[in-house]
């Protein structure tokens, strides 16, 4: 199950980085490296094309922990 701690699933606005983020589960088993660049190419969020998310600091870590959260069914 994926949640964003009580908010919507959509992409979510960071102030720090200027950027939203979005969680993507790809099932059956996640893809390699090439295959999810070539995926989230194929989204567009505000007439913009998607990419892999890029963590460069621990702000943008935080901001990642704080608003995303994947659980494991059980």
């Amino acid at each position: 199950m994926i949640t964003t701690r009580g908010k919507p699933i959509a992409p979510i606005y960071n102030p720090h980085t200027k950027s939203y983020f979005e969680l993507r589960i790809v099932l059956p088993r996640p893809p390699n490296w090439m295959t999810a660049v070539r995926f989230a190419r194929t989204k567009f969020f505000k007439r913009t094309r998607g990419r892999l998310a890029v963590v460069k600091d621990l702000e943008t870590h935080s901001f990642l922990k704080a608003n995303f959260e994947l659980k494991e069914e059980s």
